[in-house]
């Protein structure tokens, strides 16, 4: 993911680059994220999906300069556009991530973990029957991340490596079947 480098506030623009890098990334691992895929079917689709939702919402949204408008705008081109059970995932976390963001034109890195961290109670509420070691898990490693390194890190650069490193972890985890993660 490309920063300006000292990023501190974040805006509807950077928000909008935001999502655009990570549908990049999401397309050029697609093929492997579709072969890890094993919940609910194995049926190696999970990035193509993935990859589909994010594209949709890098590409579809309403352009809006300030942070909650964006990310409110990324939500409804999610919705509207989620492919498959990641995509649906995944388009609720963003939707959780619009409704917290109020009124927001702007927001520091500390105030954006805040947000991810509380977007994460909205994705298991969406979900009928959550279940660990799935896609959510990663996303919420991934918040879960931010929060505890929001104070560590003032800038977006650094707080988004260290949060990407978890959700890399988190990801690998995901390999294993669900009913050894149980035992």
């Amino acid at each position: 993911m490309e920063f300006r480098a000292t990023l501190l506030q974040a805006s509807g623009d950077d928000v909008l680059r935001w999502f655009a890098s990570g549908a990049q990334e999401v397309s050029a691992h697609r093929t492997y994220l579709n072969q890890i895929n094993v919940f609910p079917v194995a049926d190696g689709d999970t990035g193509s999906n993935l990859a589909a939702t994010l594209r949709a919402m890098a590409e579809k949204p309403t352009p809006n300069r300030s942070f909650a408008g964006m990310l409110q705008s990324i939500s409804r081109s999610g919705l509207e556009n989620a492919r498959g059970n990641s995509g649906v995932i995944f388009a609720a976390y963003v939707d959780g991530l619009a409704r917290e963001s109020g009124p927001y034109e702007r927001v520091g890195a500390g105030e954006f973990a805040g947000i991810a961290q509380r977007a994460v109670r909205h994705l298991y509420r969406a979900v009928e029957q959550p279940q660990e070691g799935t896609l959510m898990s990663v996303i919420r490693d991934w918040a879960e991340s931010l929060q505890r390194n929001a104070e560590r890190f003032s800038g977006f650069p650094e707080l988004f490596t260290a949060a990407y490193a978890a959700a890399h972890e988190s990801l690998e985890k995901t390999k294993e079947p669900l009913s050894t993660k149980s035992k």
